[in-house]
């Protein structure tokens, strides 16, 4: 919500890559940025492609086939949840004035972005009691559906944290 709307400050009729659209934050953004009327591509590996077409995703590149920098162009802004060695050639799809915004704090390049006439955000979410109760408005409304893969009972917290541990994977959104 931060990157999308206060960051970037997305309107209606844009154009947004969502880099990792089928995590926590990328299954938001996608439909946060649909509710505000905007195209949104994203990235995500083979097996997750139906998921985000069903978040709202109008168009999905599968980076395990194909390398986004040589699929889209001329795009508004871009939204990493994912980073990598490579996010800086991100800037290749916007079009001047954009935006880059990355939850990766650390890893965009500001010469690079001037040469480009990006705008580049190493964004550290700090959340708000107003957010949050956005956020959670959004929820409420069904406007924002919240993906749970699993739930565990209180009795099982100390499994819920080595599941948890366990199911994070980290994948490159990149093809070679």
């Amino acid at each position: 919500m931060q990157g999308i709307e206060e960051e970037i400050k997305i309107k209606k009729g844009q154009k947004l890559l969502i880099q990792g659209g089928a995590g926590g934050i990328g299954s938001i953004a996608i439909q946060i940025a649909k509710m505000h009327g905007v195209y949104v591509a994203t990235t995500v590996g083979t097996d997750s492609v139906e998921f985000v077409k069903n978040l709202g995703a109008d168009e999905v590149i599968d980076y395990k086939v194909q390398d986004v920098t040589n699929v889209l162009s001329d795009y508004d802004a871009v939204f990493d949840t994912a980073g990598g060695d490579r996010v800086n050639e991100l800037f290749k799809i916007i079009k001047r004035g954009g935006t880059l915004v990355s939850m990766v704090a650390g890893i965009l390049d500001q010469d690079l972005a001037n040469q480009q006439g990006v705008t580049a955000i190493s964004q550290m979410t700090e959340a708000s009691t107003k957010q949050l109760q956005r956020l959670a408005g959004y929820v409420d409304s069904g406007k924002v559906k919240v993906q749970i893969e699993k739930t565990f009972p209180f009795s099982q917290v100390k499994e819920a944290f080595t599941y948890s541990k366990h199911s994070i994977r980290k994948e490159k959104l990149w093809s070679k």
